[in-house]
């Protein structure tokens, strides 16, 4: 199987962590460009590549269905698909359009809300937000006339303590990194045994695709899905490359 990395929305630390992983295997690869926004497909010949890239060039690579894998994009990274599979953080929850978001949509003395879309499409960034700086913040995404109709997830925010990214092969915990603490970037390389652990029974549970993300928070005592979604795109923190690079390349052998 060949690998397509996108080399112009990689930062530069992260674009050679993951060239040096591929040569190291000894993986056939190449990089590529893509005009932001772009429907032109990259011009990779070999048709049987897996790209990685960002999230609007990775779903024009889906929907060509001109290489195999291509991606492993399903229409089953939907919030409205996968929330009530899993032991989610936000069970309790509304899915409104964002033009439809208001004041009585927030929580608390505080009125705050965490508010992200349903799909993995990266329209925004999930975020807990106050109604106080709502509108603000909304006035600032980009395309905001073509968001106002975006689904959302709106529910109270819980404190979460650590959270980590795993990817997942075949049902198995390859690669692991946690990435943030107490709402602050702090990136470390692998996981507890108990997330190992959590992951894997939470995937006997469903699997979007047998090569996914699974982000996983810890809030109390007890460990929750955040969300999953799709390998294409997902950043990878202080993840160890190479075995997760290998199992995916095993699983197309």
């Amino acid at each position: 199987m060949h690998w397509a990395i996108q080399t112009n929305v990689i930062c530069e630390d992260d674009r050679e962590a993951i060239l040096q992983a591929l040569r190291a295997l000894g993986y056939s690869h190449e990089g590529f460009t893509a005009i932001p926004f772009s429907k032109v497909l990259p011009n990779v010949l070999e048709p049987n590549t897996v790209f990685y890239g960002s999230t609007n060039v990775i779903n024009e690579i889906h929907l060509s269905n001109k290489w195999d894998p291509g991606t492993f994009f399903t229409e089953k990274f939907d919030y409205r698909v996968w929330s009530d599979r899993y032991k989610i953080l936000n069970a309790n929850h509304e899915l409104l359009e964002l033009r439809e978001i208001g004041e009585k949509h927030f929580y608390g003395p505080d009125k705050l809300a965490f508010i992200r879309p349903v799909l993995d499409l990266k329209e925004f960034a999930g975020d807990v937000i106050s109604w106080n700086r709502f509108e603000t913040w909304k006035s600032q995404l980009l395309n905001l006339e073509l968001l106002l109709d975006c689904v959302c997830v709106v529910a109270e925010p819980f404190g979460i303590a650590k959270e980590w990214r795993t990817f997942v092969v075949d049902g198995k915990l390859v690669a692991a990194s946690q990435y943030r603490e107490y709402m602050k970037l702090s990136t470390t390389s692998g996981c507890p045994n108990e997330v190992t652990a959590f992951v894997e029974e939470q995937s006997t549970f469903f699997s979007p695709h047998p090569i996914f993300v699974m982000d996983v928070g810890l809030s109390g005592d007890d460990l929750y899905v955040i969300e999953v979604g799709c390998f294409n795109s997902a950043g990878f923190y202080d993840s160890k490359l190479i075995p997760l690079f290998e199992a995916i390349q095993n699983y197309h052998a």
